[in-house]
């Protein structure tokens, strides 16, 4: 697949790309998402096990997750309807695309739900904990 863009030459869009602060989904591909969310996930897990709630205690790292996961579930659906539009063109040359979509769609799915399951408790212990301090 290709990289994501680092050297598009066509700018029709008329506008120079500033990088604003967080994180920038648009133009990521879909194993890029999935890495940097994998990457998100071994992070929440050692901190179940590292005790370090206290780098939970700012909703940063949580804040920062659910955006993944959102760019994570609007690949799922673009990939989706790639995978709906290659099928029903029916077209043979296709087979091999849409095998790499439909493991690429799984790796997402999978990604997606795993780091919002983390998340999720991540949260729960955030506000327990923040609570047990009030």
């Amino acid at each position: 697949m290709a990289q994501a863009g680092i050297h598009h030459h066509h700018h029709h869009h008329g506008r120079v790309h500033r990088y604003p602060k967080g994180p920038v989904f648009s133009n990521m591909t879909p194993d890029y998402l999935c890495r940097q969310a994998e990457s998100l996930i071994r992070t929440l897990s050692d901190g179940k096990s590292a005790g370090s709630d206290a780098a939970l205690g700012s909703h940063e790292p949580i804040v920062d997750g659910y955006a993944h996961v959102l760019a994570l579930d609007v690949d799922r659906l673009r990939l989706e309807r790639e995978i709906a539009r290659l099928a029903e063109s029916g077209d043979p040359r296709m087979a091999g695309e849409l095998r790499e979509l439909s493991v690429m769609l799984r790796r997402v799915t999978h990604t997606s739900e795993q780091l919002r399951g983390l998340l999720d408790a991540a949260r729960a212990r955030a506000e327990l904990a923040g609570r047990s301090h009030a």
